[in-house]
């Protein structure tokens, strides 16, 4: 493969769609990573009353483990893509 053809055809759509996934999924990664530090600051920080059975703050946090883990499994899933 030379170089107009890199430029010409598909091959460069699919790269800057490798590319953006990866940069996007990177991106997702760092955005909960500091949510997660943010509402664990705010757990110690303010009291808030229980709701029943499962305590409001514990249910944050464990969404907030679930969006890491899903921005995990996306930044996984770009890599694997780029090496496809």
């Amino acid at each position: 493969m030379n170089i107009p053809d890199f430029f010409n055809g598909p091959i460069l759509v699919i790269f800057f769609f490798k590319a953006f996934a990866c940069l996007f999924s990177f991106m997702y990664f760092v955005y909960s990573f500091v949510v997660y530090r943010q509402v664990k600051t705010m757990a110690t920080t303010v009291q808030v009353k229980d709701s029943g059975i499962v305590k409001r703050e514990n249910l944050i946090i464990t969404i907030t483990n679930l969006q890491i883990l899903i921005s995990i499994l996306l930044l996984i899933f770009s890599i694997l893509i780029v090496f496809s």
